[in-house]
């Protein structure tokens, strides 16, 4: 049954990104005014085909690829409506419309997680519970909690500890930013509950759902950073030279630290700029003989507006491309062994593991691949989209297209190198799978 339940979520994952690839070549192609012989999703033998007008539709055997077979794209064609008789420009736009479409399906995924990310809970009052105590002791909705008793506070979570460390209490002193200003209200009283026999105060105030920011906030008891240098309230800018803008970027920064137990991170501390070199933090193991620092710290929450939203989910799209575009370079380079690349039964595996730990997983998965297709298509290799925008742009260059014999030839040269490479992952993933 697990078996079975792998294949269906593969086949319905890459199943829906191939459709929505070859979508974009599609429908380019028809805006262009390019005839259409046939649209199939996956390789190999016609499972299914229904003739349109003039577009034959196909559901073909292996749900590894699919196509869109246009007339005068492989061979020279006299028909007025052929792919080579259309000017370069709609050729390159018809090319890339594929990996374009991926990316932009990578991002709207990438946008719904960001609005329904929970990730981090903001410490901004939004408003009371009925007979609030605290807004009766003078917190008011608006107020960013930002100290307890002197205590720094990042995030609900923050209060949440502070509040089970306070057995007997109820009355604080809490320093909240109150329309732009720090501010400290003396005695904010809070309802009491019972636990294992002890008394506690309980928040009676609502928050907002905040995004992780890039500001340390806290950190986990014996928290190695800490002790070599990181403290609460730096902001974190560059880890190892890689830019930080959103919390995503540290994560890929430090899951692209093979084997490291320490990084240079700067960060930005009482408005200067501050290089802590060698910055210990734990490690746990990605794989047989590969493993990636841990983060260790907490951080503070922004607050989710629209430009909040919006910042989040282009950089975090940044994120997928530049994860995608290092991994290679490291592959190539020998930083990383190219035994961790996956092919279908490695991500088959690891679609149907998102699946069962959530839709928000999978998700996150979905958008990764299909922002990672996108990003292999458009490489400069042939049998790739990325190769035939290299032809294309030959041509807009030197205003002669590269004979069709010679492309045809390098392009099968590029699709059988493609087969074996599939042939050699996939063996791979069989008998000395990663995962």
């Amino acid at each position: 049954m697990e078996i079975l339940l792998q294949i269906i979520y593969t086949v319905l994952v890459l199943g829906a990104l191939i459709f929505i690839h070859e979508l974009g070549h599609f429908t380019t192609a028809k805006l262009s005014g390019v005839k259409v012989n046939e649209f199939a999703i996956g390789m190999g033998p016609t499972l299914f085909k229904i003739k349109g007008k003039e577009t034959t539709y196909a559901i073909r055997l292996l749900p590894i690829g699919g196509f869109v077979a246009m007339e005068g794209e492989e061979e020279d064609s006299e028909d007025d409506r052929a792919f080579n008789k259309k000017n370069v420009w709609k050729r390159m736009i018809i090319v890339a419309a594929g990996a374009a479409m991926n990316l932009i399906l990578g991002f709207v995924i990438t946008t719904a997680l960001v609005i329904m990310s929970t990730v981090s809970a903001s410490t901004t009052v939004l408003g009371f519970e009925d007979n609030a105590v605290s807004s009766q002791s003078g917190l008011f909705a608006g107020d960013r909690i930002v100290e307890i008793n002197g205590t720094q506070i990042g995030n609900i979570g923050d209060i949440k500890n502070y509040f089970a460390h306070s057995e007997g209490s109820s009355s604080f002193d809490i320093t909240v930013i109150r329309k732009g200003e720090k501010t400290t209200v003396k005695g904010v009283s809070f309802p009491t509950e019972e636990k294992n026999g002890k008394i506690y105060p309980k928040i009676d105030f609502k928050v907002s759902s905040g995004l992780p920011s890039t500001t340390v906030g806290g950190f986990v008891e014996g928290s190695l950073s800490e002790q070599s240098g990181l403290r609460v309230g730096d902001r974190i800018i560059n880890i190892n030279g890689k830019n930080i803008s959103i919390y995503t970027d540290i994560a890929t920064a430090f899951s692209v630290a093979y084997n490291k137990d320490t990084l240079d991170v700067t960060v930005e501390r009482d408005g200067e700029k501050v290089l802590l070199k060698d910055v210990r933090f734990p490690v746990f193991k990605a794989a047989e003989d590969l493993t990636s620092p841990d983060i260790d710290f907490k951080v503070k929450a922004e607050e989710k507006t629209i430009l909040n939203v919006l910042k989040h989910s282009v950089f975090r799209t940044g994120s997928f491309i530049t994860l995608m575009y290092d991994t290679i370079i490291d592959m190539v380079t020998g930083k990383l062994s190219v035994k961790y690349v996956s092919g279908p039964v490695g991500t088959s595996t690891v679609i149907y593991q998102a699946a069962q730990t959530g839709i928000e997983t999978l998700l996150s998965l979905v958008a990764l691949i299909s922002i990672n297709l996108a990003v292999v298509n458009l490489l400069p290799l042939p049998a790739l989209d990325g190769g035939k925008l290299v032809f294309l742009l030959i041509e807009l260059i030197f205003r002669k297209k590269v004979p069709q014999k010679i492309e045809a030839a390098i392009s099968f040269g590029g699709i059988v190198a493609l087969m074996i490479l599939m042939v050699v992952i996939v063996f791979k993933d069989i008998f000395f799978p990663i995962i």
